[in-house]
Order: C-alpha cells, then structure tokens, then sequence
C-alpha cells in the first residue's frame, strides 16, 4: 500500500467523526489577527476547516485536500472545495489568489 493511499485512508475515517468534523478552532495567527475581507484565499491540505472556516465569512475560500471526506464536508461551510494530492501540480486551478495557506502540511508530503 502506498504511503499516500494510507494517509487518505486514517484522514477520511478521522473525518466520519462528527465531533471531529464540527469541532472549529479558528487560527487568528494565519492573518496575523488581522480582519481580512473581500480576499480570494486557498487553503492547501484544509482537513475540516477547523483552523480557517471562520475566513469564509468574509472572503472566498477554497480548499485543497487528498480526502474526498475532507472536501465534501468543507462545502457546507461555504468554502469551495478540491480533491487533489500536494505531490504533483495541481491543473484544476485557474484562479488568482490573494493569500494562500499552506499550514500543517510538509510533514505529509
């Protein structure tokens, strides 16, 4: 079994778990506090949002993430959502953005 397919797989059970999927720890630090409105934003390996959903307020999110789990459950916060690996270019994106996340992500790739 590939180190990637694993992965996939812990992530989408982790995400079944409601109390996991609900669970909202907004990251302030990400925008260094700062109260961002009106910004295009992608978040790359976004998991549940727990860190970022509070920017879909005020702003367009997408999100990037290997779990099909992780996508489908980020939809229902408003934030646009791609399944895809970080491993390799990703083509589905043709937009401009002005602040990309890319937190808690270099350990898996």
């Amino acid at each position: 079994m590939k180190i990637g397919n694993h992965q996939q797989n812990v992530y989408d059970r982790l995400y079944d778990a409601k109390e996991y999927a609900d669970m909202d720890l907004p990251d302030y630090k990400i925008v260094d506090d700062r109260d961002i409105k009106n910004k295009k934003i992608l978040v790359l390996g976004i998991g549940s949002a727990r860190d970022t959903r509070y920017l879909a307020k005020k702003n367009e999110v997408w999100g990037i993430d290997n779990s099909s789990k992780a996508v489908r459950n980020i939809r229902k916060y408003g934030i646009k959502g791609i399944q895809a690996t970080l491993e390799k270019p990703i083509k589905e994106i043709r937009e401009k953005f002005d602040i990309v996340v890319a937190k808690d992500i270099l350990e898996h790739l």
